[in-house]
């Protein structure tokens, strides 16, 4: 149902939007670059399977180190957002968390926020794998 709403109101203020169904699916198109483009920002349910969301992370960025890409955005969304929560998030390589539930009205600034902050801060936000 999140996502649903997230995609909702996403599409609605104007952002191009893909929904995909699990983690590997995730990692294999933030990576992708046949398309011309990578991704500005990657929403990723903490909850995603068979690969949760922080390993998919982990994935990412370490695909972004062996290939020499740009880090893209990725965003944990999530019901889980205690500290200890957002550690692992961060420690995966994540750069935010938006919590569950999903705000309508908020979410589209929330994300082009995010867009705009990690943009002007690339290569601060270069991961190292640990």
């Amino acid at each position: 149902l999140a996502l649903r709403v997230a995609r909702h109101a996403l599409e609605r203020a104007g952002f191009e939007v893909d929904c995909l169904s699990n983690g590997e699916d995730a990692v294999a198109a933030a990576l992708e670059e046949d398309r011309g483009r990578r991704y500005d920002l990657v929403l990723i349910d903490e909850r995603m399977s068979p690969t949760s969301g922080t390993e998919s992370t982990r994935r990412i960025r370490r695909g972004e180190v062996d290939k020499g890409l740009d880090p893209v955005g990725v965003v944990a969304l999530t019901a889980h957002s205690t500290e200890a929560d957002r550690r692992a998030f961060f420690l995966s390589g994540m750069d935010g968390v938006v919590a569950k539930p999903v705000r309508v009205k908020t979410l589209p600034g929330t994300v082009l926020a995010y867009i705009r902050e990690l943009a002007e801060n690339k290569e601060r936000r270069r991961w190292r794998p640990r």
